[in-house]
């Protein structure tokens, strides 16, 4: 796999990395200073260089933008460590080793558009006034070998964890909670974040909320119930539609993240923490593409 060959191909770099050819040379200076800093203090084994970092004697024969081309590769297509080895013509060991390098590199190079992780910091994020929609999601993970129960989802019918997020008008996620077990419920989820508002906003929510405490300053709009043995009115029904049609921007804003296969498909990465990691990253690439693409239409 030739990234020079990609790169003239548009469609073809968007399938591969899901940014644009513009997206991918705006991310490319940022995540450059970051891999420049972290190669000249460790080696690729992660140990503390006791020499100084010569590029002409490391192994190492990309580029800078063929490791960000590689990693977002990865994180875009899921593949197995030999299959991605075998694209990139390197061993299955260096592969594996960049990889575990290159991922919280990545993180680190879209700060800027990451979410909010901390619910006592939402005011940050949040504009008075404003329109945004709650909703959960989760994923599947690989069956853990010691806790199996713990992460089993009987709605999904496997092992998976779960998120919150909250998505602003425009389409960004402003909020991204730590993850959960996939059982547990969406209300009991978040009424654990004890989420801190002040300032007053509309926020859309599903019925898996309702009876959801907020705060005083956060107006809820939920569906309509459908009466027991009865129906709801044209009016109301169309009030739903209406509601739909405003919260809808949480399922495209999910749907964005998840254009990346190693968050929608079953994760083969184990521990807590990188499963954290690749969904932080999915949220902020997300962002990154929605902030490019606003900022080109204005």
């Amino acid at each position: 796999m030739k990234y020079t060959t990609i790169r003239n191909n548009p469609k073809q770099f968007l399938a591969l990395t899901s940014l644009t050819i513009e997206e991918f040379d705006g991310l490319v200076p940022i995540f450059s200073s970051h891999w420049s800093s972290w190669i000249r203090h460790f080696t690729l084994n992660g140990k503390p260089r006791q020499r100084r970092y010569s590029p002409k004697s490391d192994k190492l024969k990309l580029s800078d933008e063929e490791m960000l081309f590689f990693i977002l590769y990865y994180h875009k297509n899921n593949p197995l460590q030999e299959a991605i080895a075998a694209s990139f013509d390197m061993t299955q060991d260096l592969a594996n080793k960049l990889i575990h390098i290159l991922m919280p590199l990545l993180n680190k190079s879209l700060a800027k558009w990451a979410p909010e992780t901390n619910p006592q910091r939402l005011d940050n994020v949040l504009t008075e006034g404003e329109y945004y929609a709650g909703d959960c999601t989760e994923r599947r993970i690989q069956r853990d070998k010691h806790d199996q129960e713990h992460y089993y989802s009987g709605k999904k019918k496997a092992h998976s964890v779960k998120n919150f997020l909250i998505v602003s008008a425009i389409g960004m996620v402003v909020f991204l909670s730590n993850m959960v077990e996939g059982k547990r419920h969406d209300k009991k989820m978040a009424e654990e974040l004890r989420l801190s508002i002040q300032r007053k906003i509309t926020m859309g929510l599903d019925s898996g909320f309702r009876g959801l405490t907020t705060p005083e300053s956060v107006k809820v709009e939920m569906p309509i119930r459908k009466p027991r043995n009865g129906e709801l009115t044209d009016d109301q029904k169309a009030e739903n539609k209406d509601m739909s049609s405003r919260r809808v921007i949480v399922e495209n804003g999910i749907s964005g993240c998840k254009r990346l296969r190693i968050v929608k498909d079953v994760i083969r990465l184990h521990g807590d923490k990188v499963k954290e990691l690749v969904f932080l990253t999915a949220v902020s690439i997300h962002n990154y593409r929605v902030f490019s693409r606003k900022t080109l239409c204005s």
